[in-house]
This record gives C-alpha cells, structure tokens and sequence, in this order.
C-alpha cells in the first residue's frame, strides 16, 4: 500500500508539474497548443534519458580501485542479509562524485571511495566520505532500503524540470557553504530561500515517504543487528551540527532529523530510561553524557575518542580495557580527579592539560607514565607517578643484579 501510494504521490507531482509546463509555452509564451504540447513531452523524454544514464554512470563510476577497506566485514553483513530476507546482494567499491558514502542499486551495493589520493602513478589510494567505525551501520541502513523496496521508484521524483532546478541550487548551496564572503553568504540564503519555494510541491507530495522510507531502512539494519552503529552515527552528527551544517540540514527534506533518528533507533533496540547512554561504534566510544559522580566505560571499548566523554560532575573515571585514548578525549570532563585506564596502550598526555583537579591516575604502562610525569612534572598527580617510576628503576636494577 505505501509503495502504491508514493508511485501515485509521484505521478501526481510529474503531471501537475508538466501541466504547468505546458501552460507557461501556451498561456505566458503565446506558443500555439500542438507546439506546447510537443515541447513539454521532449522535455519529459529528454530528462527520462538523462536521468537513465546518469544513473548508469553512477553504477560505473572508477571502479578500479586498488583499496577495499572492510571487505571482509562488509561481505558478512550483505550475506547474512541474503540468508534472512532470501535475497542476492553483491558488495561493489567505486568512486563518484556524489554525497552518498555508500549506496544500494538493483541488487548491489556500492562503496563510494570519494577522493583519488596520488601517491604516485603505480599506485593510486582513495579516502572514504564516511569514518570506517560507522561503514557497517551505513551499509545495512543501505541494504535496508533494497529490501523495504521503495527507492527502486524514487525515480519517478527525478524526471521533472523543477528536480533538475533543485539538484543545481543544492550543488551551489554545498559549494557555498564556509565561505567567509559575505557575498558568498547572502547569495547561498538567496539559494536556499529559493530551493526551499522550488521544492514546495515535493515536500507535500513526495519527501514525507522518503523521510519515513529512511527510518524504514534504520529499522530493518537495527533488525540485522547495526542499529547501534547507525545511533552513534546519527549521535556524532549532531554533536557535530554547527551554524553551517545546520544551513544543510534545513534544506535537507529528504532525511529526518539525526535527533529523531536516535530516538526512533532507541524504540527500535529497546533502549529507553537508562541513567548513562554509551554511544559506541565496534570497540570505540563515541559519546557519553552523565551527571554521576564516576562513570566505568564499558567492557567493549577500547577507544576514547575525542569529546567522546561529558560530565561536569565527573570525578572518577575508570575503563578496564580501554587501550587508546584520543588528545581531547576528556575536553568535555575537565573537574575530573581520578583516572584508571590500567590497559591503555596508547595515551596522548596532551589530554591532561585541561584537568587542572587531576590527582591520581593509574596506568601500568611505564612508558606512558614517563611521558605524563616529563609534560606535567609539577602537577600533584605526578607525585605518585615518580614513586612509581623510581620504584620501576629500583626493580630494574635489582634484576640486572640478579642477572649479572
């Protein structure tokens, strides 16, 4: 029933907007009723043939590549999908000048390994749109999609003068963005004020299945077990929301909110009242927020990321196997007072300039606990820090006694 009713929604929208077509050649240019009508139809075919090979050209892309980053990972994703829903989806990597970071056609999936590197001629690499940590949750969100089966009638939204208008002052508004003129910037709201008028009709008839069509595909992702991934996807996206993403973000109709989708994913995992909510993608913690006094870092994470932990209130940090921890890891914690990350492996001591409270941090790394107690020598926690690494260089000692 919904795909009836978007496949109708978009033949509405094509023949509303051709009828208008029509009626600017006839009424407003004075063009006589065959000549109009015959224009409006060569428009029509002519946007259907570039809409055809354009999505052609997509599937193509360069396709010779040289990196296939998560292979292995991705492969066990669209496999299990083929063995739940019966299906045979294929895993593709290519590089096209679009801002899907990956993407679902017919039965196939591509990666879109965006940017050529050249480190030279031999051996070209290629940079992903998207952070690996998130490749997973992004690809089932895609797969999500092929098998709710709406998208394969998305280009019915395609074939008209006013998405081909749109697509144009979308591309200007995204080049726009982040430029300090101020010509730039008023021209780029002039963009926006003017795409948010073309697209009125779309936003009624078309965008809304599109948005429910995108919570959809979270669904069924969440179903084959990346529901986590895509919430800590969608949690970083609006940590990271500035006064320039949120520009992209209005003109966005075609997606809901990052917010909305976190809390449409939370229904979805059964996730709801917890005091502490740990956004983590595989073994990396991507936020955290709490008003406790401690907080212990789950058992699955190995990495801090940077501002991955917030808590005025935080006094007592613990992670049993955490093993890297990013330099503004604890940027957004700064009135902590005690730090036990007995595993680390790699530690960026830079992440100590700003907890001016710190007391007492325990790591069984020498290496790491030299290299704090060299930065910050005067800081009340590297009291305990000498007594450690004196006692280290008095045990060493007596072992190579030993030895000789």
């Amino acid at each position: 029933m919904k795909h009836k009713l978007f496949i109708f929604s978009c033949m509405l929208s094509i023949i509303i907007e051709y009828c208008l077509v029509f009626i600017f050649l006839n009424k407003l240019l004075k063009l006589n009723f065959i000549i109009s009508l015959i224009i409006t139809l060569v428009i029509l075919a002519l946007l259907t043939v570039i809409m055809f090979f354009s999505s052609k050209a997509i599937v193509q892309g360069d396709t010779d590549v040289n990196e296939k980053p998560c292979e292995k990972e991705l492969m066990e994703i669209i496999n299990k999908t083929n063995k739940l829903y019966n299906k045979q989806f294929e895993l593709h990597y290519t590089s096209v000048p679009i801002l899907n970071p990956a993407f679902c056609l017919k039965n196939c999936v591509y990666i879109n390994l965006s940017e050529k590197i050249i480190k030279n001629k031999d051996n070209p690499t290629y940079s992903l749109m998207i952070d690996e940590i998130f490749l997973s949750g992004v690809v089932a969100h895609e797969l999500g999609h092929a098998i709710s089966g709406l998208t394969k009638y998305s280009f019915l939204a395609t074939v008209k003068p006013l998405y081909v208008l749109s697509s144009y002052l979308l591309i200007m508004i995204h080049a726009l963005i982040g430029k300090k003129n101020i010509v730039a910037r008023i021209f780029n709201y002039l963009f926006v004020g003017l795409y948010t008028l073309i697209t009125l009709p779309y936003q009624i008839l078309v965008f809304p299945f599109i948005r429910n069509e995108e919570i959809t595909a979270n669904s069924i992702a969440a179903s084959l077990g990346y529901g986590n991934d895509l919430r800590s996807y969608y949690k970083l996206t609006c940590i990271l929301d500035g006064n320039e993403n949120r520009l992209l973000r209005f003109v966005d109709f075609l997606h809901p909110s990052p917010a909305l989708m976190v809390n449409k994913l939370n229904k979805d995992l059964k996730i709801s009242n917890k005091k502490v909510d740990y956004f983590t993608a595989k073994n990396h913690l991507i936020y955290v927020e709490t008003d406790t006094l401690t907080l212990k870092i789950p058992n699955n994470v190995e990495v801090l990321l940077n501002k991955s932990i917030n808590g005025d209130h935080l006094l007592k940090l613990t992670g049993d196997n955490v093993k890297v921890v990013y330099p503004l890891a604890f940027s957004n914690c700064i009135n902590v007072e005690k730090i036990i990350l007995p595993n680390v492996e790699e530690f960026s001591v830079s992440c100590l300039s700003k907890l001016k409270n710190l007391k007492e941090i325990k790591i069984n790394n020498i290496n790491i606990l030299r290299q704090i107690y060299n930065r910050y020598p005067d800081r009340e926690f590297s009291k305990s820090i000498k007594k450690i690494l004196d006692q280290n260089i008095i045990t060493s000692e007596d072992k190579d006694s030993k030895t000789l």
